[in-house]
Protein backbone atom coordinates (compact mmCIF):
# COMPACT_ATOMS: atom_id res chain seq x y z
CA UNK A 1 0.00 0.00 0.00
CA UNK A 2 1.25 3.51 -1.21
CA UNK A 3 2.35 6.10 1.69
CA UNK A 4 -0.11 8.32 -0.23
CA UNK A 5 -2.96 6.06 0.22
CA UNK A 6 -2.55 5.21 3.72
CA UNK A 7 -2.65 9.36 4.41
CA UNK A 8 -5.71 9.74 2.31
CA UNK A 9 -6.75 6.78 4.30
CA UNK A 10 -5.87 8.57 7.58
CA UNK A 11 -7.38 11.39 6.68
CA UNK A 12 -10.52 9.94 5.51
CA UNK A 13 -11.12 7.75 9.11
CA UNK A 14 -10.15 11.26 11.32
CA UNK A 15 -12.77 12.98 9.10
CA UNK A 16 -15.42 10.61 9.87
CA UNK A 17 -14.78 10.07 13.29
CA UNK A 18 -15.06 14.05 13.78
CA UNK A 19 -17.99 14.27 11.93
CA UNK A 20 -19.44 11.64 14.09
CA UNK A 21 -18.15 12.97 17.54
CA UNK A 22 -19.07 15.87 16.67
CA UNK A 23 -22.45 15.28 15.68
CA UNK A 24 -22.93 12.57 19.07
CA UNK A 25 -21.88 16.15 21.10
CA UNK A 26 -23.64 18.72 19.54
CA UNK A 27 -26.83 16.44 19.71
CA UNK A 28 -26.51 15.89 23.74
CA UNK A 29 -25.81 19.20 24.46
CA UNK A 30 -28.78 20.22 22.28
CA UNK A 31 -30.66 17.47 24.29
CA UNK A 32 -29.76 18.76 27.65
CA UNK A 33 -29.81 22.62 26.88
CA UNK A 34 -33.54 21.76 26.01
CA UNK A 35 -33.96 20.09 29.32
CA UNK A 36 -32.73 23.04 30.93
CA UNK A 37 -34.75 25.67 29.13
CA UNK A 38 -38.63 23.09 29.52
CA UNK A 39 -37.51 23.34 33.15
CA UNK A 40 -37.52 27.49 33.31
CA UNK A 41 -40.58 27.30 31.18
CA UNK A 42 -42.23 25.28 33.66
CA UNK A 43 -40.53 27.49 36.72
CA UNK A 44 -41.52 30.05 34.86
CA UNK A 45 -45.37 28.58 34.40
CA UNK A 46 -45.56 27.62 38.47
CA UNK A 47 -44.19 31.28 38.78
CA UNK A 48 -46.93 32.65 37.31
CA UNK A 49 -49.76 30.66 38.52
CA UNK A 50 -48.50 31.51 41.87
CA UNK A 51 -48.42 35.42 40.85
CA UNK A 52 -52.08 35.17 40.09
CA UNK A 53 -53.12 33.53 42.92
CA UNK A 54 -51.23 35.80 44.98
CA UNK A 55 -52.71 38.49 42.97
CA UNK A 56 -56.41 37.14 43.74
CA UNK A 57 -56.14 37.01 47.10
CA UNK A 58 -54.59 40.66 47.52
CA UNK A 59 -57.59 42.13 45.35
CA UNK A 60 -60.11 39.96 48.04
CA UNK A 61 -58.20 41.15 50.69
CA UNK A 62 -60.70 44.06 52.51
CA UNK A 63 -59.45 43.96 56.12
CA UNK A 64 -55.73 45.21 55.68
CA UNK A 65 -55.47 47.69 53.00
CA UNK A 66 -51.29 47.55 53.40
CA UNK A 67 -51.13 43.67 52.98
CA UNK A 68 -53.53 44.09 50.46
CA UNK A 69 -51.16 47.05 48.59
CA UNK A 70 -47.73 44.61 49.52
CA UNK A 71 -49.26 41.54 47.95
CA UNK A 72 -50.26 43.26 44.51
CA UNK A 73 -46.60 45.06 44.54
CA UNK A 74 -45.21 41.15 45.34
CA UNK A 75 -47.44 40.22 42.85
CA UNK A 76 -46.06 42.43 40.02
CA UNK A 77 -42.69 41.97 40.99
CA UNK A 78 -43.25 38.26 40.84
CA UNK A 79 -44.65 38.50 37.62
CA UNK A 80 -41.75 40.72 36.01
CA UNK A 81 -39.43 37.68 37.44
CA UNK A 82 -41.39 35.13 35.44
CA UNK A 83 -40.92 37.43 32.39
CA UNK A 84 -37.25 37.60 32.83
CA UNK A 85 -37.55 34.08 32.96
CA UNK A 86 -39.75 33.53 29.55
CA UNK A 87 -37.15 35.84 27.86
CA UNK A 88 -34.33 33.69 29.27
CA UNK A 89 -36.16 30.62 27.80
CA UNK A 90 -36.51 32.54 24.38
CA UNK A 91 -32.92 33.50 23.91
CA UNK A 92 -31.69 30.06 25.02
CA UNK A 93 -33.86 28.37 22.17
CA UNK A 94 -32.82 31.21 19.78
CA UNK A 95 -29.52 31.63 20.28
CA UNK A 96 -27.82 28.16 21.57
CA UNK A 97 -30.21 25.48 20.67
CA UNK A 98 -31.08 26.69 17.14
CA UNK A 99 -27.76 27.16 16.05
CA UNK A 100 -26.41 24.23 17.68
CA UNK A 101 -29.37 21.90 16.33
CA UNK A 102 -27.70 22.53 12.30
CA UNK A 103 -24.37 21.20 13.16
CA UNK A 104 -26.58 18.24 12.37
CA UNK A 105 -27.25 18.37 9.19
CA UNK A 106 -23.93 19.81 8.38
CA UNK A 107 -22.47 16.76 9.92
CA UNK A 108 -24.63 14.09 7.77
CA UNK A 109 -23.32 16.36 4.87
CA UNK A 110 -20.06 16.06 6.00
CA UNK A 111 -20.25 12.50 6.07
CA UNK A 112 -21.92 11.77 2.48
CA UNK A 113 -18.96 13.90 0.89
CA UNK A 114 -16.80 11.66 2.99
CA UNK A 115 -18.27 8.70 1.41
CA UNK A 116 -18.65 9.82 -2.45
CA UNK A 117 -14.60 10.67 -1.43
CA UNK A 118 -14.11 7.49 -0.74
CA UNK A 119 -15.59 6.16 -4.11
CA UNK A 120 -13.97 8.29 -6.28
CA UNK A 121 -10.55 6.84 -4.60
CA UNK A 122 -11.35 3.23 -4.59
CA UNK A 123 -12.59 4.26 -8.27
CA UNK A 124 -9.60 5.90 -9.62
CA UNK A 125 -7.71 3.44 -7.53
CA UNK A 126 -9.30 0.48 -9.67
CA UNK A 127 -8.30 2.47 -12.94
CA UNK A 128 -4.62 2.62 -11.63
CA UNK A 129 -4.53 -1.31 -10.51
CA UNK A 130 -6.11 -1.95 -14.33
CA UNK A 131 -3.36 0.51 -16.22
CA UNK A 132 -1.03 -1.66 -14.21
CA UNK A 133 -2.50 -4.75 -15.23
CA UNK A 134 -2.30 -3.51 -19.01
CA UNK A 135 1.09 -2.12 -19.17
CA UNK A 136 2.48 -5.43 -17.48
CA UNK A 137 0.81 -7.70 -20.18
CA UNK A 138 1.55 -5.78 -23.20
CA UNK A 139 3.78 -2.33 -24.36
CA UNK A 140 1.72 -1.84 -26.71
CA UNK A 141 1.71 2.03 -26.63
CA UNK A 142 -1.74 2.10 -28.46
CA UNK A 143 -3.69 0.49 -25.46
CA UNK A 144 -1.78 1.78 -22.75
CA UNK A 145 -3.05 4.98 -23.87
CA UNK A 146 -6.48 4.04 -24.30
CA UNK A 147 -6.51 2.55 -20.59
CA UNK A 148 -4.79 5.25 -19.23
CA UNK A 149 -6.31 8.40 -20.58
CA UNK A 150 -9.48 8.45 -18.23
CA UNK A 151 -7.12 7.45 -15.42
CA UNK A 152 -4.81 10.98 -16.21
CA UNK A 153 -8.43 12.76 -16.52
CA UNK A 154 -10.08 11.98 -13.64
CA UNK A 155 -6.93 12.83 -11.88
CA UNK A 156 -7.29 16.21 -13.57
CA UNK A 157 -10.51 16.71 -12.05
CA UNK A 158 -10.24 15.75 -8.82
Amino acid sequence: MSEQKKGMEGQVKFCQARATSVEKSYGGFCETLGSIARKIAKMRDRGDRLSKQVLEFAENEKISASTSKNLKDFAHSFAAIQDYRDAEVRRIEAKVIKPLSLYGAKCKTVKQVIKREQGAIAREEKQRKNLEKVRRKNADAHTVAAVSYPFYFSTIQN
